[in-house]
């Protein structure tokens, strides 16, 4: 391997010049395709970097392209940091930003770990060549919104090794490089794991799939000597998270030691939550929070949207090392950990003195300096053992994908099981940090891969394939997916159509969904498809307008709680959208009505009562943009509860000869599709939205407007 695939990512980031970033042919014949088998551990670890780079130069070239409109920060100071390491020559500073940007409608910089900065001495920067030469710095610690640290590019030795297979397990990662070559499912009886997990089982009400996914991951720790890999296949809702807290309940009955973590800091939140839930509903009254001292939940507290109020707190990691600081014994068992504590206290004078020979501190310190450099010393240290507590007795520690690369054998201890949620949107070179947590041996794989994976930036890494997930990779190469077949959020009618085009029908409707009781009181749940001959397109955002109109004063009038999503595929529509909409439907102070406008990437594991979707495009030839691709069709198409509308253009959907074009044709079928010239209910509805009359002349001309069977009737 050549010198310069040898540096750490950050490093060679930090080698690149200006010139290097805006070259979009700088690693092109460098990057091939991903391959779906690997004949070796190093081969596996190693032909992500090229793609890795680009990926990462893509993105800073966007960067610099909006560079006049990017966030700006102004330094009140900066100081040297003293990093107790090597003497391996680096560049870490403190940094301190001034309260107020002095220029008006510019965004001020929040830091956050992991940005990439860049460094100027010229005020704002105008253009690229304002940054020439190129001063970049990685924050890697925050202590609040003006004081935080980073790692410049000046100077910085490039010896270290790119992250992929720097020791670590690798006995994991042999075995998802070839196809599977044995059966591991094996069938087990909720009874031989004890009465905790049998009664944990049936409280949750499982159903037959999501019972039988969960058993068997439990079963694979009976095969302490093997490795394997289990994927989840959770089509859209089919209570997956559900079937995972339900995992992670029993696992934590067991004392198993599992790390899990999603693509993002929401999905991860979002999983603790449930397994949070499950804990606190079990505890005795007056105890809700008993056990919770065997979870850990770590990463980012801003960008979990972690407060005061916020349940997870009780988790958090930073949020129980404050409380740890305190000594506040507020959990049980740590009692038993007081010894240690005091033993730090009592040597932490003679391990300081210890720590200064060590660093060859500077001579003429006054007694001032001693004593702040002695008080930031233990602060560092405490907090330090204090993480190593936390995690070390923990039995279930979340974190992002990313986070698992510092979940190392001296912090946490030995792992015995991973679980990846939402896998199938995360790259396959982000699991790699995970995949090789120290004494793992099992990893369950939870996701889709039909729906959206990761995005990628870079047009020549997308069509290399890296993107794919280590999900879509194993199932294509035959390793066995364990199906969640009933849906529970979806109107029959709905699911009907992505059911069949993207499930080959293997899914069934939950009785729930099925229920007259699931229905709103004035909607059903046919899909309602809308086409338009016009090129029109203020009249389609008119249109949607209008629906979403209808719908929140039905809402209003029949006082049922409502939620609208308006999903459109392209930002500029998003934006146009959300102009015409403004805060007219925020207004409403018992929250009856909510919407949403976001992009197809955007819903993706989200869902809402009512989905209006956009398709924009109106042509002759048949070309959708975006909309082709079969993942972004099949997550649109299956958020909506109740009611889906799909806004169009007929001639350029039928002639996309895609998912598409068996919609419109489906719906036909169906009668379920109107014109919105010819149907006067939706001509009128267009016309009001487009001349914004008030909306007590609206309420008149919309009171009438109902949906009911299928059928838009005045």
């Amino acid at each position: 391997m050549e010198r310069e695939e040898n540096k750490s990512l950050i490093n060679e980031v930090f080698s690149w010049s200006l010139q290097k970033i805006l070259n979009k042919d700088i690693f092109k014949e460098r990057i091939r395709t991903i391959p779906e088998k690997f004949w070796s551990v190093d081969e596996y670890l190693n032909c992500f970097v090229p793609h890795l780079l680009e990926e990462t130069r893509t993105e800073l070239c966007s960067s610099l392209g909006s560079l006049s409109k990017a966030p700006v920060f102004y330094i009140r100071s900066v100081e040297a940091r003293t990093i107790k390491e090597t003497s391996r020559r680096s560049n870490h500073f403190n940094i301190s930003l001034k309260g107020v940007d002095v220029e008006r409608n510019n965004t001020i910089y929040e830091p956050k770990c992991g940005d990439l900065i860049a460094l100027t001495e010229a005020g704002r920067p105008r253009s690229v060549n304002d940054l020439n030469p190129l001063v970049l710095a990685y924050v890697f610690s925050v202590e609040d919104e003006t004081h935080f640290s980073v790692h410049c590019s000046v100077s910085i030795s490039i010896d270290e090794r790119f992250p992929f297979g720097s020791g670590g397990n690798m006995s994991l990662i042999k075995s998802v490089l070839q196809a599977n070559t044995e059966d591991t499912d094996h069938s087990v009886s909720s009874r031989t794991w004890g009465n905790n997990v049998t009664d944990i089982i049936r409280s949750t009400n499982l159903n037959a799939s999501q019972e039988s996914a969960v058993l068997s991951c439990l079963e694979t720790r009976s095969f302490s000597e093997k490795t394997s890999v289990k994927l989840i296949w959770g089509p859209p809702g089919t209570g997956k998270t559900k079937t995972v807290a339900t995992l992670l309940f029993a696992l934590l009955n067991l004392g198993c030691k599992t790390v899990v973590c999603a693509p993002t800091n929401t999905a991860v939140v979002g999983v603790a939550s449930r397994l949070l839930a499950s804990v606190k509903e079990s505890s005795p009254p007056g105890h809700s929070t008993y056990g919770l001292g065997n979870i850990v939940l770590s990463g980012n507290r801003v960008r979990m949207g972690i407060d005061s109020k916020n349940n997870d707190l009780d988790v958090f990691l930073e949020h129980r090392i404050s409380k740890l600081s305190k000594l506040s014994l507020l959990l049980s068992g740590w009692e038993l950990s007081l010894s240690s504590f005091i033993d730090f206290l009592e040597k932490a004078e003679s391990n300081y003195k210890a720590y200064v020979l060590s660093s060859e501190k500077k001579k003429g310190e006054d007694k001032r300096s001693f004593l702040e450099s002695f008080g930031e010393f233990v602060k560092k240290m405490f907090y330090g053992s204090s993480q190593e507590f936390c995690l070390q007795n923990a039995c279930i520690i979340f974190c992002t994908a990313s986070g698992a690369s510092q979940m190392t054998v001296e912090r946490t201890g030995s792992i015995e099981l991973l679980v990846v949620d939402e896998a199938a949107q995360l790259k396959e070179c982000e699991s790699v940090a995970a995949l090789q947590l120290q004494g793992l041996r099992h990893v369950v794989l939870i996701g889709d891969e039909l729906q959206l994976p990761a995005m990628v930036q870079s047009e020549v890494c997308e069509k290399a394939k890296f993107g794919r997930s280590l999900f879509e990779r194993l199932v294509l190469l035959g390793h066995n997916k364990h199906l969640l077949d009933v849906q529970y959020r979806m109107h029959p009618s709905i699911s009907l159509f992505p059911n069949m085009e993207f499930y080959g029908g293997k899914i069934s409707d939950a009785a729930i969904v099925k229920e007259r009781g699931y229905q709103k009181r004035f909607l059903q749940g046919n899909m309602l498809v809308l086409s338009r001959s016009s090129t029109w397109d203020l009249g389609k955002k008119s249109l949607v307008m209008g629906i979403v109109l209808r719908t929140w004063l039905r809402s209003l009038e029949t006082k049922t709680k409502m939620s609208v999503g308006v999903i459109s595929p392209y930002k500029g529509q998003i934006r146009a959208i959300q102009e015409r909409i403004g805060d007219k439907y925020n207004n409403v102070s018992d929250q009856l009505f909510t919407l949403n406008v976001r992009s197809v990437d955007g819903f993706q594991g989200g869902e809402e009562d009512v989905i209006i979707i956009s398709t924009v495009r109106s042509n002759g030839n048949g070309k959708i943009g975006f909309l082709s691709n079969h993942q972004r069709a099949n997550v649109a198409l299956t958020r909506a509860r109740h009611c889906l509308w799909v806004v169009g253009n007929e001639r350029t959907l039928t002639m996309s000869g895609s998912v598409w074009t068996k919609l419109v044709r489906d719906s036909k079928r169906r009668g379920c599709f109107y014109d919105a010239i010819d149907d006067k209910n939706l001509r009128d509805a267009m016309n009001d939205a487009m001349l914004k009359v008030d909306m007590s002349d609206v309420y008149s001309s919309f009171g009438s407007l109902s949906i009911r069977r299928g059928r838009m009737n005045a």
